[in-house]
């Protein structure tokens, strides 16, 4: 029997550079996805930390929970498909936006992958 992953997300936008209130060494990009759980389809954004100039599948990153979503989540999975993301739209896009005070570029580059997800533990 094959095993089949039991979630599924769907990136498909990235803003780089999306906090710029932050430090001279490090970046926060927000990354766009969907995620689908049992049937439920959430659209959600998560933040992105990475240092600046720093290679994608060396850096250190820190990946935050979906904003406002509070249902189960395999989050150690989503962040190292967060930061494949971003190593794979890092280089497609020439798109500059202005966003109010802050400049970001936009990435809208899809992205599909798939993982498991625990379902929490009833009881005590």
């Amino acid at each position: 029997m094959i095993h089949r992953p039991n979630a599924r997300v769907e990136f498909y936008k990235c803003v780089l550079n999306s906090d710029l209130s932050g430090d001279n060494e490090h970046m926060v990009s927000t990354v766009f996805f969907y995620f689908t759980h049992k049937g439920e389809k959430h659209d959600l954004h998560a933040d992105v930390k990475h240092k600046i100039g720093a290679n994608f599948e060396v850096g250190t990153y820190e990946v935050s929970l979906p904003a406002g979503y509070k249902g189960p989540f395999n989050h150690k999975a989503f962040s190292n498909e967060a930061v494949n993301y971003l190593g794979l739209v890092i280089p497609t896009s020439q798109t500059v936006k202005r966003d109010t005070e802050r400049y970001a570029i936009t990435f809208p580059v899809g992205m599909i992958v798939e993982f498991d997800v625990a379902e929490p533990e009833l009881g005590g």
